[in-house]
């Protein structure tokens, strides 16, 4: 009997370049341009609704300093 495959779906999995908002306790560096990082929810289905709210208005890019793609700018 020949198995199926089907593609991986990673929904809550940990980013290893991910940089935390706020200043880490243990003395780890923060982005240095977090001033610019737009805020957003940390609940699973507010962040979900809130990104598809951004994606039709927005337009996101990456952050200089720790370069995640945490900067929305609304579209003209």
């Amino acid at each position: 009997m020949k198995r199926r495959t089907h593609p991986a779906i990673y929904i809550c999995g940990l980013d290893k370049r991910e940089v935390p908002d706020e200043a880490p306790t243990d003395g780890s560096p923060a982005c240095p341009n977090i001033a610019s990082h737009t805020p957003c929810p940390r609940g699973y289905n507010e962040w979900h609704a809130w990104a598809a709210r951004m994606y039709r208005t927005h337009t996101q890019s990456r952050c200089p300093g720790c370069g995640l793609y945490k900067i929305w700018e609304p579209r003209r």
